[in-house]
């Protein structure tokens, strides 16, 4: 059947436009007018009457109907009798990796999700014993925004065909075989592990942005029959330890797809992680004890509080976990606001410590007055004895005009209580008056 643009097939597929074509067959974008949606309908070549051809229309078939998985290109629908033989299959709206590639190496976190994405897919394949045998970047899909996954795989491709890969196959696409495992080169039946060397390599070439094994089909070829692709140093440890795992030239030596997605796992976990900070910084707080001095510095520990007032100049302590990973901003403004308050609070505790070091202004009581009543008696005033009464509603004041009081006699007795061995008598608590006794007339002396 000769397909051109408008071609109905089966009453509902419209073929639009041509995505891809191989030795094996082409892609179309075609509309299914039942369902209203676009999909991908790849129309296979006249058959060649070869009886491998049938057989690996069927595979393709199975194997795209029998793997559920959102990391795969799903198939709706299939006709393999009569001309043209066709399947109906998910079409992915975007780019493939191979024209991402053209631009330069994809960043390291995308690299990442390319491939936990393809090591699902592949380890979900490995548990039906099937292998995509053309794991390369034309192959892998990359999804517009929006998607839930960041890259699907192409079973058999939408704009590459699976059959492609083979070194002797008409039709080879040129570089398709620098993605194939050393024992596809050497013959030998390959193992889902075939598939995970393909993935090591497809992820090396993303990071560096150049093939592992550049040259001719045969050159490229020849290459991974007697030497491992160089991981360079620079990509860190563990990007070089996992590519290195995946593409051992043993396969009892290379890890499998779900060893490959445990580890893509772990680093992102450790790349989600918070880092800590590497230069600490400082704010200086007034010691509390003393205002005067050098201010302290301590050091500001990331994800920590400062608690204000008297401890401002304790050293702070961590939160908890939830509090640390909460988003950068949020953080932000977190420390901002402890800053705040504890430069507030030292501010405050150094006022506080310099008022109270200030001397405070000496007073001098003034003289009391005697009155010249014969009832009188010294009284004592903040503390100390003054041997003298002051006049009433004129404390502190200054004596009164008149005669003035006859000194106290000799014999008047101390006031307050003797000291220990006869010494100075002990002055009576502060705040009272008391009157000494005459030993002679048992009165009170003038």
């Amino acid at each position: 059947m000769d397909a051109h643009p408008d071609t109905v097939l089966a009453g509902r597929y419209r073929l639009l436009a041509t995505l891809g074509a191989g030795g094996m067959g082409t892609v179309w974008r075609a509309s299914d007018e039942l369902l209203d949606r676009e999909v991908a309908v790849k129309l296979f070549a006249p058959a060649s009457g070869h009886s491998g051809d049938e057989a690996r229309r069927r595979t393709e078939m199975h194997l795209l109907a029998g793997t559920a998985h959102p990391a795969v290109v799903a198939l709706f629908d299939a006709q393999l009798e009569g001309d043209p033989a066709y399947l109906v299959m998910e079409l992915v709206d975007g780019e493939d990796l191979a024209t991402r590639l053209t631009r330069g190496p994809v960043p390291p976190a995308q690299t990442r999700g390319i491939g936990l994405a393809m090591a699902a897919a592949l380890e979900s394949l490995a548990r039906r014993g099937a292998v995509h045998r053309d794991v390369k970047p034309s192959n892998i899909l990359l999804p517009g925004e929006g998607s839930a996954l960041p890259a699907k795989l192409a079973d058999f491709g939408i704009a590459r065909l699976a059959d492609d890969a083979g070194l002797t196959t008409a039709g080879t696409t040129i570089g398709t075989a620098a993605y194939l495992s050393p024992e596809q080169v050497a013959g030998r039946e390959p193992t889902p592990k075939a598939d995970v060397y393909s993935l090591g390599l497809v992820l090396l070439e993303c990071l560096t942005g150049e093939r592992a094994f550049p040259g001719t089909v045969s050159e490229t070829a020849a290459a991974r029959l007697v030497r491992e692709p160089t991981v360079p140093p620079e990509l860190g440890a563990d990007w070089q330890g996992l590519l290195t795992a995946m593409c051992r030239m043993d396969p009892d030596e290379r890890i499998d797809a779900r060893e490959a997605l445990a580890r893509l796992g772990r680093m992102r976990a450790a790349s989600a992680a918070p880092a800590p900070a590497t230069t600490p910084a400082t704010v200086p707080v007034a010691s509390a004890s003393d205002a005067t001095g050098p201010t302290a510095r301590l050091p500001v520990v990331a994800g920590a509080g400062m608690a204000a007032g008297a401890a401002a100049a304790e050293p702070t302590a961590p939160v908890d976990a939830g509090v640390a990973d909460a988003p950068p901003a949020r953080r932000t403004r977190r420390g901002i606001l402890i800053t705040a308050v504890a430069v507030v609070a030292a501010v405050i505790v150094a006022a506080i410590a310099i008022a109270l070091s200030l001397p405070q202004p000496h007073r001098t009581p003034a003289p009391p007055a005697l009155t010249g009543s014969s009832s009188a008696s010294p009284s004592i005033t903040d503390g100390e004895a003054t041997g003298r009464t002051n006049a009433p509603g004129r404390i502190g004041s200054a004596p009164p005009a008149g005669p003035t009081a006859a000194p106290i006699a000799p014999s008047v007795a101390p006031t307050g209580t003797p000291g220990p061995g006869g010494g100075t008598p002990t002055p009576a608590p502060s705040g009272t008056s008391t009157a000494a006794a005459d030993p002679g007339t048992g009165g009170t002396t003038p």
